[in-house]
């Protein structure tokens, strides 16, 4: 018996210590500022993490928070979009979304499975060895994938165990820099009639006076956490109202399973609730673990006329917080309308039926006891089934609603469709059971379902220009048009070859990558797409493409007239190092800025073995004149046929004012003497361009 205690001990001091061990470091170098806080409202659902501002860009540097293993990768065109997930010794994982792009070794098999598939979207979980990291090493870049609604990086903590979020901010409160408290904004009281009254906590005023009309009421108020009084407006971690000790209110976002966090609905004032406004009491149908008091009620109930005071205090998780008072009194006698206010009855199932159109709400879903639900036939309205009303109640488990199969059309049913539409009259696609008889319905609100038939084709266009050269690296968009069901699957192929393609919602658009080797020669690019309901479309196009110059390897050969109609190539140039620069246009201010400054250095140049070549796509006429005028002495080489910038991967796509256009990107390019291409200068300074090519060398 001894010895089991022991053990029991010693496997108890273990876990206690691997977990007190875990001291993770920030997933990115920068200070963090959060653009979101954990347990925030969200449209049904409380925020799992925190979202982490990367400064509006993309390409920040995401680290693992502590040594462990990539457990899963995820990758989608919806929701957190690439995401990786690391699983540590101490019995957490952390999660990063919205990622741009993995390491080079998380991308490299990301690469080999997204090949094998022949798809983009993946989620791969290892249940071996997993791919192992270290702490702090960078497993990332940030980006905007999913739908994210701008670029940052979602970052969260999981209890490995059963994968509930944790608050990250619990665990960094030492190394996020807060010093500003939450504050408390409008306040709204409700009575059984109605709104009441609205109120705003302002920062000089502690105590707030109202009187109700009626002895029954709640509050909805908002609350906002600003961490650098940017006017980001956060969530606190806490909050709690009590009267003479007596907790009406008590909300701590430490932790929630995520199939309780549907219950954010018991939370607000529904159908439409303010940003950030929280229902006080919750409704007794919340069972949400994040609120911390027992209490719950539809109302908070008067019948006296003393003045009460209601104690609130607000917090955030680095202990700043804001403490305000509520005092209200009521007429103090119960009014003949509020008497069901009184009555605390439970909830119960609630079974609706209506000409053969059936709805199952078990007690379970309900967040209040009087929500008086309906189901009607939806008939004298186009295309509609049936509805649930009133519109906009949400449930915290779904209900069921059966439809019998001859309420609809019968004809084309392999191309029928069916839609819920909400209280503001938002549509959104529901695919249900289908049994022998009905079609069956899980919803989470209530709502007017509707049916429609999808023959259409989804519409494909592209949007680059097809008769410029492609490169291995490049990016081709096409955009679709898909009124109805939505895409279902698609397929890109280059010479009947299949090639990674993404389809991204937000802009309804096919991203098409290139790969890198395509190497040059004319090309059939197809690209395939489905909707959810078969109806297919296809756009074939005919490209030129070809790689981008690389270091280390042979520069592509060049040749052509220069500004005195001599032919030049680069093989007339072997023995010496050749500048060779991109510029867009003969005698504007940028190209003639970088010409005269490689003109006064240039016999520092040739006296250390260089030739200088500038390229442009302006005529053998306009490079003499621009030579002349400014006495440049070097080569100016005339590309009209565009063969040499297309050859170095500089005639792009360009944009001024919103037009967009063909032009030459300013780069340069080192050549050594064997015609090796050994250094690119991507941002080039046209005030500095020859310091800049000689540091390039050092």
């Amino acid at each position: 018996m001894k010895f089991l205690l022991s053990f029991a001990f010693f496997l108890f001091a273990i876990l206690v210590f691997a977990q007190s061990s875990f001291s993770p470091v920030l997933p990115v170098d920068s200070p963090v500022y959060l653009s979101g806080t954990f347990g925030e409202i969200r449209s049904h659902h409380f925020h799992s993490g925190i979202d982490i501002r990367t400064g509006g860009v993309e390409g920040w540097n995401v680290r693992s928070i502590e040594k462990g293993v990539v457990r899963r990768i995820k990758i989608s065109s919806y929701g957190n979009g690439k995401a990786l997930y690391v699983e540590h010794p101490q019995g957490y994982t952390s999660v990063y979304c919205h990622l741009r792009v993995f390491s080079k070794k998380i991308q490299d098999l990301v690469d080999s499975i997204q090949r094998k598939q022949e798809f983009f979207e993946l989620d791969t979980v290892f249940t071996g060895a997993g791919i192992p990291v270290e702490k702090s090493e960078m497993i990332a870049l940030s980006g905007n994938s999913g739908g994210s609604e701008g670029p940052h990086l979602h970052f969260e903590i999981r209890d490995s165990k059963n994968e509930e979020p944790l608050n990250p901010e619990i665990f960094y409160r030492g190394k996020i820099v807060d010093s500003i408290s939450p504050v408390m904004g409008v306040i709204r009281l409700f009575v059984p009639s109605g709104l009441d009254g609205t109120f705003r906590a302002s920062p000089g005023r502690d105590t707030i006076e109202m009187e109700a009309s009626r002895s029954c009421f709640y509050w909805t108020i908002q609350f906002s956490d600003d961490q650098t009084r940017n006017g980001n407006q956060n969530f606190p971690y806490e909050i709690e109202m009590k009267e003479n000790q007596v907790s009406w209110f008590h909300l701590k976002n430490d932790r929630f399973a995520f199939w309780q966090s549907r219950w954010v609905d018991g939370t607000v004032q529904y159908p439409k609730s303010e940003f950030q406004a929280i229902r006080i009491p919750a409704l007794p149908g919340n069972r949400m673990p994040l609120l911390k008091t027992s209490n719950r009620a539809e109302y908070i109930c008067q019948l006296d006329t003393q003045w009460k005071h209601y104690s609130i205090r607000v917090s955030d998780s680095r202990g700043n917080e804001t403490k305000k008072v509520l005092t209200i009194r009521t007429p103090g006698k119960e009014h003949p309308a509020d008497t069901i206010a009184l009555i605390s009855s439970p909830i119960s199932d609630k079974s609706l039926k209506n000409e053969g159109f059936e709805a199952f709400i078990p007690k379970e879903a309900q967040y209040e006891t009087r929500e008086e639900i309906a189901i009607y036939p939806g008939k004298n309205i186009s295309k509609a089934v049936v509805a649930i009303m009133p519109l906009g109640i949400p449930f915290a488990l779904p209900i069921t609603v059966r439809v019998p199969k001859n309420q609809v059309p019968t004809e084309l049913s392999r191309k029928l469709m069916f839609m819920v539409s909400d209280h503001q009259g938002k549509r959104t696609i529901v695919i249900p059971k289908i049994t022998e008889t009905d079609y069956v319905f899980s919803l989470r609100e209530t709502g007017m379902i509707y049916w429609d038939i999808d023959t259409v084709s989804p519409e494909l266009k592209s949007l680059f220009d097809e008769t410029r050269v492609i490169y291995g690296g490049d990016t081709l968009k096409v955009q679709v048009k898909e009124m109805l069901s939505g895409i279902g699957s698609y397929r890109a192929s280059i010479d009947n070859k299949w090639v990674l393609s993404e389809y991204e919602p937000r802009s309804n658009q096919f991203w098409i990558f290139i790969p890198k080797n395509i190497g040059m020669g004319n090309r059939v690019i197809q690209l395939k797409a489905w909707d959810t309901k078969g109806n297919a479309s296809e756009i074939k196009i005919k490209l030129r493409t070809m790689n981008h110059p690389e270091i280390g390897k042979s520069a592509p050969a060049f040749n052509g007239k220069n500004q005195k109609g001599e032919d030049i190539s680069l093989e007339q140039f072997k023995g010496k190092k050749v500048l060779l620069y991109f510029y867009p246009k003969d005698d504007t201010p940028g190209c003639t800025a970088e010409a005269c400054n490689l003109r006064d250095n240039y016999s520092t140049l040739t006296a250390t073995g260089w030739e200088v070549v500038g390229v442009s796509t302006d005529s053998v006429k306009s490079h003499d004149k621009f030579a002349a005028k400014f006495e440049l002495p070097f080569h100016l080489l005339a590309d009209e046929e565009k063969k040499t910038v297309e050859a170095y991967g500089v005639w792009v796509e360009k944009s001024m004012y919103g037009r967009k256009y063909m032009g030459t990107d300013r780069k340069s390019f080192i050549i050594d003497e064997n015609g090796v291409l050994i250094k690119i200068i991507e941002k080039v300074d046209t005030k500095n361009h020859t310091q800049q090519v000689l540091d390039a060398l050092k």
